[in-house]
This record gives C-alpha cells, structure tokens and sequence, in this order.
C-alpha cells in the first residue's frame, strides 16, 4: 500500500502548486496567485512571467521531491 500511496504524492505533487495559487486568487490572499493577477491586471509582464518562473521551479521540485519519495518506498515496501 505505501507504494501507491506514494505515486498518489508524486501525481498530486506537482497540482498542488496550482492548486494553492487559485485558492490564494479565488480568496484574495497574498501570495503568487495575487501575485500572478495584480501583474496581469497591471499589464507589468516581467513579474507576471517571474511569478510563473517560481511556481514552475515549485512544481518540478515539488515533484522531483515526491518521486524520491516513491522511489524510496518502492525499494523498501515494494
């Protein structure tokens, strides 16, 4: 079961970064998601695209972080 559990995390690893720059926007908090929308609605493009730049660099190492992890658990559980 742990390793299923851990292809669950790498899968959802990456998403949760989106995940929590729409809630940030959705309900009006700081974060990247305001970030991300007050350039874009300030049309200031070098910190729209930095904004992505760091949510992009999240995801892989987010990612990167849970395939460790899996890799892990399959060697020991698998």
């Amino acid at each position: 079961a742990v390793p299923s559990l851990a292809v669950a995390l790498r899968i959802a690893a990456a998403h949760a970064i989106l995940a929590a720059m729409v809630a940030e926007y959705l309900m009006g908090t700081g974060g990247l998601g305001m970030m991300l929308a007050d350039a874009r609605s300030d049309l200031d493009m070098p910190r729209a695209i930095g904004a992505s730049i760091v949510a992009i660099v999240l995801s892989i190492a987010l990612y990167l972080g849970a395939q460790r992890v899996e890799t892990y658990a399959r060697a020991r559980w698998g």
